[in-house]
């Protein structure tokens, strides 16, 4: 069923999506606050 799915070779794969998404979002409230759309 999750063959396919990206990361799921690596075992620390759950940690590096994470951290990953984690850091987009930071950097995109980031952005938002610098043109004071948040």
């Amino acid at each position: 069923n999750f063959s396919n799915l990206p990361g799921a070779a690596i075992p620390n794969g759950f940690w590096v999506m994470l951290i990953g998404m984690v850091a987009m979002v930071v950097g995109m409230l980031l952005f938002f606050r610098k043109r004071g759309w948040f």
